[in-house]
């Protein structure tokens, strides 16, 4: 039995060097450090023994449960097996590191440069989200970075090196003093271990070194770096920008003109109805044109890499669909609408700023057009998506004035249209123009005389002095005169009705009135035809010998005594 033993334990021995370097430490259990309770007065050489008998004992019972474990029916029995194997293994690992960390003098044989392991941390890991955003300046900054990871590396070997060093000495005097050829064998293997390490530390500084030495000897100058850092931004981030804009643009353009074939197709097969198929249409094309060249857009950056723009587009998209939130009822009102469903229509009459308009192109920006004022308005669809329009007649006026009408206004002003646009009305009151705006004319109440005709209201009287004959005689003669005259006029071909009436009993004359109806083409001539009645009653009264009277005031007064 003891003589199987010594090479088991030298076997454990050689196994435990190369499974150290991966395994943690772990505490004995107690029932362990009861049976290695080493004393103060034990040398080197006998607490190395009896580590490698303990480690020796606890191997061959770990095969021995192995053994149990596999054969094992019982679930509860499966389970209290596993328990004991895994401290086993615990208490294995223990003395393994117990035996080398003995050897060295308390030095680690086996070690790498440290790997921070991260707790979970979800702001930490919100911050890796927009990391992308800093990776071009990660490839400008790429040297500085470099430098300080091989300054740090060196710093690092340059440690190892010492330690290495140090359990080197340490190896090499334990084995001076032990007699065992068994504990030496065991010894010279660390110590070969720990040589070939020390080697490997110094290649790895040689090699920095020189890394480092290379990178100082390429040093730019500053000016240099700032143009590198210019000329990336410009030349990766600005043109695939608007790379990525133009493709998404001609993605647009494509499905919006593939949205005018069957527009085209339903206009030439059935004309009437078209204008909710055709919203329909536009609304889908809107929907699916915005979002086919979104996503072209971030294609197009993806195969760029530009994980900076992929970032900053995505958050000002998330940014604007919050925003849109709140206002979503109301865009779904305004799509109703462009539908042709709600309350105003394409091709219908609606009141717009105080003035009707017909809805010609309902559309985001609706367009509107009077047919009697030149131009047109394009209006946002939500101001005028709470209106309501109505169908309207072939013959209802849309504006009471057009350009070249005779106008009175209703503070007496006389002129004719020069000019009418939504905006502004331009009034010429002989050679003087005058500027309205629009709805402000229409507050005024334009008389139109061009349009219609109109009529004109002349009176003139005699005195009283003709009072038996003025119903009589005098109204025929005056009656054929004022006929007459018109006549003779300039205005006679514009002339459609003409009379002369006895008017009332004034307090000083007794007046007639003449009734006179023209076609709108005499309306500039409106008070040359008043001076022209007045006229011929002047000229009829000289020839008869009428009296034509005056003003009078009557003074009575009390004779004083």
């Amino acid at each position: 039995m003891k003589r199987n033993a010594a090479p088991l334990a030298v076997s454990a021995l050689i196994v435990f060097i190369f499974m150290s370097i991966f395994m943690p430490s772990s505490a004995y259990s107690q029932e362990e450090d009861e049976q290695i309770d080493v004393e103060v007065v034990l040398t080197f050489e006998e607490n190395i023994l009896r580590l490698k008998k303990a480690l020796s004992e606890k191997e061959k019972e770990k095969k021995l449960l192995d053994r149990q474990f596999k054969t094992e029916q019982d679930l509860v029995g499966k389970e209290q097996l596993q328990q004991e194997l895994t401290s086993a293994a615990d208490v294995i690992i223990g003395l393994r590191e117990e035996i080398v960390s003995l050897a060295t003098g308390g030095a680690k044989l086996y070690d790498e440069p440290p790997v921070v392991k991260r707790q979970f941390d979800w702001r930490k890991d919100l911050e890796l989200i927009f990391e992308p955003l800093l990776d071009q300046l990660r490839e400008i900054s790429e040297r500085p970075r470099v430098l300080e990871k091989l300054e740090s590396d060196i710093s690092f070997w340059e440690k190892r090196s010492s330690e290495l060093s140090s359990a080197i000495e340490n190896i090499q005097k334990n084995i001076q003093i032990v007699d065992s050829s068994l504990v030496k064998k065991d010894l010279q293997a660390l110590l070969d271990t720990a040589l070939a390490r020390a080697k490997t530390a110094e290649q790895k500084l040689s090699l920095l070194g020189n890394e480092l030495l290379s990178l100082e000897e390429e040093k730019n100058p500053i000016w240099s770096t700032l143009g590198e850092i210019f000329s990336t931004i410009i030349l990766s981030i600005v043109l695939h920008f608007f790379i990525a804009l133009f493709v998404a643009f001609l993605v647009y353009q494509a499905i919006r003109f593939l949205s005018l074939v069957p527009i085209y197709i339903i206009v030439k097969t059935n004309p009437d109805e078209t204008v909710f198929a055709e919203r329909a249409i536009v609304v889908v094309r809107i929907v699916l044109g915005s979002t086919l060249a979104v996503m072209t857009y971030f294609i197009v950056l993806y195969s760029f890499t530009e994980w900076l723009l992929l970032v900053l587009s995505f958050l000002i998209i998330v940014g604007a669909a919050l925003a849109l939130k709140n206002t979503l009822p109301q865009y779904l009102v305004e799509i109703k609408t462009m539908l042709n469903m709600g309350s105003i229509r394409q091709g219908e009459r609606i009141i717009f700023n105080g003035l009707p308009w017909k809805i010609t192109r309902l559309n985001v920006h609706t367009r509107l057009h009077n047919p009697a004022l030149h131009g047109h308005l394009r209006v946002p669809l939500e101001q005028i998506v709470a209106s309501s329009s109505r169908p309207y007649h072939n013959d209802e006026p849309w504006f009471p004035t057009k350009v070249g009408d005779v106008i009175f206004l209703e503070d007496g002003a006389f002129g004719k249209v020069s000019k009418q646009t939504p905006d502004i009305v331009e009034v010429d009151f002989g050679r003087s123009i005058y500027t309205y705006q629009t709805a402000d004319f229409l507050g005024r109440r334009p008389r139109n005389l061009s349009r219609d005709g109109f009529m004109v209201h002349e009176v003139f009287g005699f005195d009283y002095q003709h009072q038996n004959d003025i119903i009589t005689t005098i109204l025929a003669v005056y009656k054929q005169a004022i006929a007459e005259a018109v006549r003779q006029s300039p205005f006679a071909e514009h002339n459609t009705d003409l009379d002369v009436e006895f008017n009332n009993a004034s307090a000083s004359s007794l007046d007639f009135k003449i009734l006179a109806a023209f076609t709108g083409e005499a309306a500039s001539d409106y008070f040359k035809i008043k001076r022209l009645f007045q006229k011929a009653s002047v000229e009829v009264a000289n020839k008869q010998g009428w009296v034509i009277p005056f003003q009078q005031l009557t003074v009575h007064h009390q004779p004083v005594d």
